[in-house]
C-alpha cells in the first residue's frame, strides 16, 4: 500500500480546495478587520527622553571617556529605580487617586537606546491626553527621584512627551495579514486532514495510486448493466 505524500499530492490538494480556502480566507480577513476596528479600543503611545550621566557638573565640558562608559552602565540602574515604588508612588499622587504605582507601571516602558545615555519611556493607553500627561509627570519627577536613590550622577530630560494624534495599536494591516495567512494555512491544514483520514476509493486512479497494483478492470454500476440489458430485451 502506497501511503508516500508527494509535494504533488499537496498540490493537487490545494489545487481541488482552492475555491473553499479563499472562501474561508475571505471570511478570516473580514473577521480580522471587524475585531481591529469594533472588538479592540484603539491604545495611543508617546515617549518622553531622559539622558543618564556619571558626573554632576553640568557644566564641565571636557567629559573623559572613562566618564562617558560609567554613565552608560547606569542607566539600567536608573531604569530600574524608575520603574519602582519610589518614583511612581509620587507620580501616582501627582495624577489622583485614579492611579496607582502599579496601574501606571503596566503602562509604562522604559529601555535604554543602543549603546547610549538616553532613557526611553514610553506610556500607552486609551486616552492620548492622558498617555501625554502620565508621560511628562513621570519626566518631571524621575530625575531627582532616580539619583537621590541612585546616590551617583545626574538625569535631565531631553525631550518631554507630545500628545499623539493616531493610535499606536491595533495595527489594521498587521491584523489583516496575520487573518489573511491564518486563513489560509488553517483552511488547508483542515482539508488536509480531513483528506488524509479518509478511506474511500473514489476512483480508478486513486486506487492505482493507493495500492501500487495494476488495475485489470472495472465492474460498471449495476443500473447502468440493468438499463443495458432491457434495452437489448427490448430489441
Amino acid at each position: 500500500m502506497n501511503t508516500e505524500i508527494t509535494l504533488k499530492d499537496l498540490l493537487d490538494l490545494f489545487i481541488r480546495r482552492l475555491k473553499w480556502i479563499a472562501i474561508i480566507t475571505a471570511f478570516a480577513v473580514i473577521a480580522s478587520v471587524f475585531i481591529t476596528l469594533v472588538l479592540i479600543t484603539p491604545k495611543y503611545t508617546t515617549t518622553t527622553s531622559l539622558v543618564a550621566t556619571s558626573f554632576t557638573d553640568r557644566d564641565n565640558t571636557n567629559v573623559s571617556y572613562n566618564e562617558l562608559v560609567a554613565s552608560n552602565y547606569l542607566v539600567p540602574t536608573y531604569i530600574e529605580v524608575l520603574k519602582s515604588d519610589a518614583v511612581l508612588n509620587k507620580v501616582a499622587e501627582e495624577l489622583g487617586e485614579e492611579y496607582s504605582s502599579s496601574k501606571i507601571r503596566s503602562m509604562i516602558t522604559a529601555e535604554g537606546v543602543g549603546e547610549t545615555q538616553v532613557i526611553k519611556v514610553s506610556v500607552e493607553h486609551t486616552d492620548p491626553q492622558v498617555a501625554m500627561d502620565i508621560a511628562n509627570t513621570i519626566a518631571d519627577i524621575a530625575p531627582d527621584v532616580i539619583v537621590e536613590k541612585a546616590k551617583a550622577g545626574a538625569v535631565e530630560v531631553i525631550d518631554y512627551a507630545l500628545l499623539p494624534t493616531s493610535p499606536s495599536s491595533p495595527n489594521l494591516i498587521v491584523n489583516v495579514i496575520i487573518g489573511f495567512l491564518l486563513g489560509i494555512i488553517l483552511s488547508y491544514a483542515g482539508f488536509f486532514i480531513y483528506e488524509a483520514l479518509d478511506t474511500v476509493v473514489r476512483d480508478e486512479d486513486m486506487l492505482v495510486k493507493t495500492f501500487d497494483i495494476p488495475l485489470l478492470g472495472t465492474v460498471p454500476p449495476l443500473d447502468e448493466i440493468s438499463n443495458s440489458s432491457y434495452g437489448g430485451a427490448a430489441k
